[in-house]
């Protein structure tokens, strides 16, 4: 099986990024940009304390800690087809899990305030400050009106699903098993 290269998809994606950007569209996720207010209410439930119910494939729904997403749509599909509601079931949420939890909803919703950063800061030795730094070195960050706020770049829009696995993998580090 040949690999393909992701190369040319990463290329439109900044060039449709900042075509869009220059014609007064903002980030309101991290692969979402509107006019106007723009305020992303469905990655941002977390930080107003709210329970979202989402419904159909690759929804993600939480209430409280229990975390739960339709992975594979053939399987939601057929579950609402026999009459089931197509929950597949989930996990809870593990306190340090909990305690990056600000900081994935900042990542995810594009705008990184220094609240957020503070769980990123908590994790044991230089490991926080490390990520910080990757990501403001390889431009996945950019400062925002304030030296402690940053919103998320288009590239680091593309790479948040790795920015996400490097904060797993630093979470593993200082919560072992």
């Amino acid at each position: 099986m040949t690999q393909r290269s992701h190369l040319p998809n990463y290329l439109l994606y900044q060039a449709g990024a900042q075509f869009l950007e220059r014609r007064g569209f903002c980030k309101n996720l991290f692969n979402h940009w509107a006019t106007g207010r723009g305020d992303n209410r469905y990655f941002t439930f977390p930080t107003r304390g709210e329970d979202l119910l989402a419904m159909g494939t690759i929804a993600d729904g939480v209430f409280g800690d229990y975390h739960y997403r339709h992975p594979v749509y053939s399987t939601y599909r057929a579950a609402v087809t026999a009459g089931f509601p197509g929950l597949e079931g989930g996990l809870g949420r593990t306190h340090a899990e909990n305690s990056l939890r600000p900081l994935v909803t900042a990542i995810l919703s594009g705008q990184v305030s220094d609240k957020a950063l503070a769980s990123l800061r908590a994790l044991r030795g230089t490991e926080g400050d490390r990520l910080l730094g990757l990501w403001l070195r390889c431009g996945l960050l950019a400062a925002e009106t304030s030296p402690t706020d940053f919103s998320l770049t288009s590239c680091g829009s593309w790479f948040a699903g790795n920015m996400l696995l490097q904060l797993e993998s630093a979470l593993a580090r200082h919560f072992p098993v």
